[in-house]
């Protein structure tokens, strides 16, 4: 997971890519697929879940509170030999379970489910692609909500 976000940010920073769209492109799919907690995506990664989108956020939110350099640290302690849950309370300053519990309080707010089926995206447009904590997704300037 945490790899597909490091690429994908180093081709924005090289200009290889635009990036003003991905706060939209994240939250349809956070709506569109079937929810599963992150939680359960350890022990699959369904396709209908949406496991990227729901990847980008976790990681998303990892860096905007630690930096980019705690997740390469943790990713160095793991490939070491320490237990992965260990490294991540050293590192990240809190549980696995309580990430979880935080990431879905943050899902929640940033992509809420709707009653009204696929249309969350008509939403998005009608009220003029509100990105996280409210600020226009247009153009995307960073982690989603800082």
């Amino acid at each position: 997971m945490e790899e597909h976000w490091i690429a994908h940010h180093s081709l924005i920073e090289a200009g290889l890519i635009a990036d003003g769209r991905i706060d939209v492109f994240i939250k349809r799919r956070l709506r569109s697929g079937r929810y599963l907690r992150l939680s359960q995506l350890v022990r699959a990664f369904p396709f209908d879940a949406e496991p990227y989108a729901v990847s980008y956020l976790a990681v998303d939110r990892l860096v905007a509170s630690k930096g980019p350099l705690a997740l390469r640290t943790w990713c160095e302690r793991v490939g070491a030999g320490e237990e992965w849950t260990a490294a991540f309370q050293a590192v990240f300053g809190e549980s696995v379970d309580d990430f979880y519990r935080r990431l879905e309080e943050i899902r929640s707010h940033y992509a809420p489910r709707s009653n009204h089926g696929g249309s969350a995206w008509l939403l998005d447009l009608l009220h003029g692609h509100r990105g996280a904590c409210g600020r226009p997704s247009q153009p995307y300037d960073g982690p989603l909500c800082v």
